[in-house]
């Protein structure tokens, strides 16, 4: 049986293990530019912070410059006209905050992959019921690795991105934990004055210490 769009881009986030979520506010020659850097790196997949002025024509600029060697998405997806406007722009996958059935069908209705932001494991078995196999765990300096480890055994089948407070100090720890992949923000992209060299070099670490976490 064929697998859809978003079961190849599923596919692809968890094998490569690390997405990028730019932080609000780049403007679109700097989303460009590290989009770049990532691909250097390699971090494969690439996710645009939605409440940016620039954040839509971000995605399309970017989706047309990498095509198919890059995975490009849309981050903080909340509402129907959100989602339909990062779709139209080319958007591979949607980040949510929060579990919302109606989204979901939304996305699954146009073959886009969504991964929507969990927290309790009330969230995680309402998304299993709702046939969501794929969601976002957001972490904290409280409520961790650990809280991650608890929440999820011995759900299965069950593909995590972990993010928010993932560090170079603890991404090894969500790899022990379970986690699929690890979604990294201002550990790897600092600012608009970082240099694309820097951007490399973190992301390379990341990388390092992400696999070996993984044993």
């Amino acid at each position: 049986m064929m697998k859809t769009e978003a079961q190849e881009t599923a596919e692809r986030i968890f094998q490569d293990g690390l997405m990028a979520i730019v932080p609000g506010g780049y403007p679109i020659a700097a989303l460009l530019e590290i989009g770049d850097a990532l691909l250097a790196s390699p971090i494969l997949a690439m996710a645009v912070t939605r409440p940016s002025t620039h954040a839509l024509d971000g995605v399309n600029l970017l989706r047309q410059r990498f095509g198919e060697h890059m995975l490009i998405g849309c981050d903080m997806v909340s509402s129907l006209d959100q989602a339909g406007a990062a779709v139209a722009a080319g958007a591979q996958f949607l980040l949510t905050p929060r579990l919302q059935p109606a989204l979901l069908h939304h996305a699954a209705e146009r073959d886009v992959l969504c991964l929507p932001g969990v927290f309790t494991r009330r969230e995680l078995l309402r998304a299993l019921a709702g046939g969501c196999h794929s969601v976002a765990f957001y972490a904290s300096e409280s409520y961790g690795a650990a809280h991650l480890e608890r929440l999820t055994r011995p759900l299965t089948p069950l593909r995590i991105l972990a993010r928010g407070d993932v560090t170079l100090s603890n991404i090894g720890d969500y790899a022990r934990a379970g986690a699929a992949a690890v979604g990294i923000s201002t550990e790897l992209i600092l600012g608009v004055d970082q240099s694309m060299t820097d951007l490399i070099l973190r992301a390379r670490q990341l990388r390092k210490l992400w696999e070996a976490g993984l044993g």
